[in-house]
């Protein structure tokens, strides 16, 4: 089908959309399908085990500007399956069409499966994440738990939360073919926007020095890892935070962890191939150990994570002299919150930080 204006669901409306196996072109200067009311999009031509993906596809083709999203959801949306943002299933051939996200959620978005993508990211600018969630201050509430997705391209990244949380269980994430020079993150935050992940496999596959990471959130805890593989496929590549703080907790990371000169790491957990100043980024409380990351039962702090939700917590003399301590010794807590929960009376000489 080949539609020249948007498809719009609007409120009050509930709707069930299989593609069948076949596909929606959009031409005009604008979103694919909008949906204000309660939308779930199936693929029925997708066979078990294929996540979702079968021949049905849903792109806009109009490349002049960016915002040309597949699918805008200010409702409630299901997506099952489906291909999103490609206009064929060859997943490994130059994409000249869907200058916009494959998914924009403002709303309450579940994904169960399906494929996301975008333009190459030479095409007219690109400068378009696969799967992006909320939009600054205006849609704090925005909500997108992903069970299992599958994003992929030579696209300008991968996921995206400018505001609002996306969250995700499982599924493939690879961005790039190891040819490109100009891709950017399989992982971004903005505004108030967060991410988790808890699993899925992330392959970083470009060959420049940007980052695999970025959060660039000013509320919230940005981006934190509890599970998931994480690879740099372009050899001697690190696994890069470019600002803000990521939070890791769990997870498998293959290559070296590495951050800017405004950006920090927070370990608490996973496991790691290559442990180089991988004790920098160590929280308070835990060591590297072998090839892991352990709790050592001795802590600096009264409490806290050092997140904006959860800041370490400092109410003693000594909790503050331990502190001083350790920032002299060059650990820098860049991006992390520090509280003072309670008055403190210092005797004696003490040490400035």
């Amino acid at each position: 089908i080949e539609l020249d204006q948007t498809l719009s669901i609007p409120a009050g409306v509930t709707l069930t959309l299989d593609l069948a196996g076949h596909s929606i072109k959009f031409t005009n200067a604008g979103f694919g399908i909008e949906n204000r009311g309660t939308l779930t999009i199936n693929d029925s031509s997708a066979a078990d085990g294929d996540h979702g993906i079968g021949t049905g596809c849903v792109y806009t083709t109009d490349v002049e500007a960016q915002g040309r999203h597949a699918v805008v959801n200010y409702g409630t949306l299901t997506i099952n399956g489906g291909i999103f943002g490609d206009s064929d299933t060859d997943r490994t051939n130059d994409n000249g069409v869907q200058r916009g996200n494959a998914l924009r959620n403002v709303g309450t978005a579940t994904i169960h499966g399906g494929a996301f993508t975008c333009c190459d990211n030479y095409t007219n600018g690109g400068y378009a994440y696969a799967i992006a969630n909320g939009s600054g201050s205006s849609y704090p509430d925005a909500s997108l738990p992903i069970h299992y997705a599958t994003a992929y391209g030579s696209v300008n990244g991968l996921l995206a939360s400018d505001g609002g949380k996306l969250m995700v269980e499982d599924g493939s994430y690879p961005l790039g073919d190891g040819s490109e020079t100009n891709l950017w993150r399989i992982v971004y935050t903005s505004g108030d926007g967060e991410v988790q992940l808890d699993g899925g496999t992330y392959t970083r596959k470009v060959n420049n020095n940007y980052g695999f990471f970025g959060n660039y959130s000013s509320e919230g805890d940005g981006i934190v890892i509890n599970g998931g593989t994480f690879k740099n496929a372009v050899s001697d590549k690190p696994i890069y935070t470019d600002a803000g703080v990521v939070t890791i907790t769990g997870g498998t990371f293959q290559q070296k962890l590495t951050a800017g000169a405004s950006a920090s790491i927070a370990v608490s957990g996973g496991t790691f191939t290559d442990t180089d100043g991988l004790s920098a980024f160590v929280q308070d409380g835990y060591t590297v150990s072998g090839n892991t990351v352990t709790d050592t039962g001795t802590r600096i702090f009264e409490s806290g994570t050092g997140l904006q939700s959860d800041p370490y917590v400092i109410k003693t003399a000594e909790q503050l002299a331990a502190f001083r301590t350790s920032v002299n010794n060059g650990k820098t807590y860049a991006g992390q919150y520090i509280q003072l929960a309670d008055n403190i009376t210092l005797s004696g000489a003490f040490t400035p930080i």
